[in-house]
């Protein structure tokens, strides 16, 4: 049986999958696991909760959607630090506005919006993720070089010449071999 026929336990599966064929202590691994995804995830940072603090002050779905969408767009423009959580907790949020009784016309346009901005974040997490990788790639060429070089340093010690700093100073004169 080779490594292709060996049955995978999906993290993703719906936890009725997860017991049908996984193992006892795989079942467990996956529960903890599944719990402590939904801990983390379930937790909206401030910003999100001031967010749905907001939107539950407006009764109207257009303006609960142009708050929320309003919201995305801001986190995505931001300079520093992109706060993606708080983006795709924002997303969720929005999505379940869509469901609410919205004008059809406002909808499209929402929706068009919604749309754009959910593309600029997966363009831009792509971006991040490049530009992790290839800082990831530059440390560990950094390291293998730092690694030769002391690999080498008893050689390149035996082969240095002693220091000849010409004329004697009476300041390094107490310390002079071990300068040397």
């Amino acid at each position: 049986m080779n490594h292709e026929d060996t049955p995978q336990v999906d993290d993703h599966l719906p936890e009725q999958h997860v017991e049908d064929i996984a193992p006892d202590h795989q079942k467990e691994k996956a529960h903890s696991g599944q719990k402590q995804r939904e801990d983390h995830h379930s937790v909206p940072s401030p910003r999100v909760q001031e967010l749905e603090a907001a939107i539950k002050s407006h009764e109207e779905p257009e303006r609960k959607l142009e708050a929320v969408i309003a919201f995305m767009e801001h986190v995505l423009t931001q300079d520093k630090v992109i706060h993606f959580k708080d983006f795709w907790d924002a997303r969720k949020l929005c999505l379940d506005l869509f469901k609410e009784n919205v004008n059809p016309t406002s909808r499209v346009a929402f929706w068009a919006k919604y749309s754009e901005l959910c593309r600029m974040a997966r363009e831009l997490k792509d971006i991040l993720n490049e530009q992790s990788a290839f800082a990831v790639e530059q440390i560990e060429i950094a390291v293998a070089s730092v690694e030769r070089e002391v690999q080498h340093l008893p050689e390149l010690l035996e082969k240095m010449a002693p220091v000849d700093f010409g004329v004697r100073c009476f300041t390094i004169e107490e310390h002079y071999n071990e300068y040397n």
